[in-house]
């Protein structure tokens, strides 16, 4: 469905943050980081920024709360600019980056900028169809859509091999609730029981054995003063959660 179009001003601008693993949330592409660098992207461009949208969600799927809040605005009010950090921010994938770029901020007339390819730009004054563009444009879309997949992937593929080799050493990555990660003297990590914690679990189990909802138990830690540790607060979800965790009879999942 086309959409109606709308007078554009370029000077009015958004920011688009998303990050979705812990690594992502304390290196270089953290929310405070990226937001900066767009930040001086705009000003450098006398940009005046209307809203700044942030995602805690995988690049992988394009069902982000924020990202849809967005795209009802840019949709309604006539915002000329996007800015975002890095392409790999918008999408994961090379297909769905390039669909993204022509398709719906071709048709709304969005330009987007991005802070790490600064010689890119997709703006409203590209052809309206596939057939018209030029072969030099298609490339350099393909071309960062083919670098960010490759990237994400890289990056997955990282990320598990690391989880297998510290399984290999007998450490659980952000191991749950009952257990902690300890440093022994060769700088390499054990994962342990944490007993005190470990007590509450069966605790748990004990009290929905006899019949109590997860509400009454959660209830019950409470009114013990029983520490809930990483979590916030004891609650009937947490508390199913803890009695339903199959790494507490022996598997564990990752990958």
């Amino acid at each position: 469905m086309l959409m109606k179009k709308i007078t554009r001003d370029i000077g009015q601008a958004v920011i688009y943050l998303r990050v979705s693993t812990t690594a992502q949330k304390d290196e270089r592409f953290s929310i405070a980081y990226q937001e900066e660098a767009c930040r001086l992207l705009a000003k450098r461009n006398n940009f005046k920024i209307l809203k700044v949208y942030i995602d805690d969600y995988s690049g992988f799927t394009f069902e982000r709360p924020a990202f849809k809040k967005l795209h009802e605005k840019v949709a309604k009010e006539p915002i000329g600019s996007l800015i975002i950090f890095d392409m790999s921010r918008l999408a994961r994938d090379a297909v769905g980056l390039v669909s993204f770029l022509i398709s719906l901020y071709q048709e709304l007339g969005i330009n987007i900028y991005s802070v790490n390819q600064q010689g890119f730009q997709a703006s409203n004054k590209l052809p309206s169809s596939l057939d018209k563009y030029d072969i030099n444009d298609l490339v350099k879309m393909m071309i960062y859509g083919l670098q960010v997949e490759y990237s994400a992937k890289m990056f997955l593929k990282r990320m598990y091999l690391g989880r297998r080799q510290a399984l290999y050493n007998g450490c659980i990555p952000n191991p749950t609730y009952g257990y902690e990660n300890y440093t022994i003297n060769d700088g390499t990590h054990r994962t342990i029981i944490k007993h005190s914690e470990s007590k509450v679990i069966v605790l748990c189990v004990s009290y929905y054995l006899d019949g109590m909802r997860f509400s009454e138990i959660a209830q019950s830690l409470i009114d013990s003063n029983i520490s809930p540790g990483k979590f916030k607060q004891w609650s009937g979800k947490i508390v199913r959660r803890l009695i339903l965790n199959r790494s507490y009879t022996g598997k564990f999942k990752f990958g």
